[in-house]
């Protein structure tokens, strides 16, 4: 796996904070906010304390408002850290996953679009995620 080194304060703190349970990060076109939020995903995955089987499980919903957008950058940028030849299937029907399967670690990866979610109320009702990222959330 590429090194990941975050480019300036703002992302250094966004990924040493452990404690909120909500946090926002923001920033112009190329400043590494999603390479950002990519990581953070992993890292919490990784810290996931493991089951009785010894296993690590971890589900993250990605929400973008339409496939186009996840397509075009989103899942670009995931992709680039995490390629699917070393961290596992991913799956382009919608709603695309990603199905880590790394050591002890299950991680799915799933994007949404929010184009798809009619009913929103009984959408967030039903999940049952580690982490959301709702990326370009403006």
């Amino acid at each position: 796996m590429r090194q990941y080194a975050p480019d300036g304060d703002v992302l250094r703190k966004f990924m040493l904070d452990k404690t909120s349970r909500v946090k926002v990060i923001q920033g112009p076109v190329g400043s590494g906010t999603s390479s950002a939020c990519c990581l953070h995903i992993y890292q919490q995955a990784m810290e996931q304390p493991k089951q009785a089987d010894g296993r690590q499980r971890f589900r993250v919903y990605v929400l973008r408002e339409t496939y186009a957008k996840l397509e075009e950058t989103t899942i670009k940028t995931w992709l680039d850290w995490f390629p699917e030849k070393e961290f596992g299937k991913f799956y382009w029907s919608k709603p695309f996953r990603h199905e880590i399967r790394v050591g002890p670690l299950e991680l799915d990866v799933i994007f949404v679009a929010m184009e798809d979610i009619a009913d929103a109320a009984a959408f967030f009702k039903s999940l049952e995620p580690s982490l959301i990222w709702f990326n370009e959330g403006q």
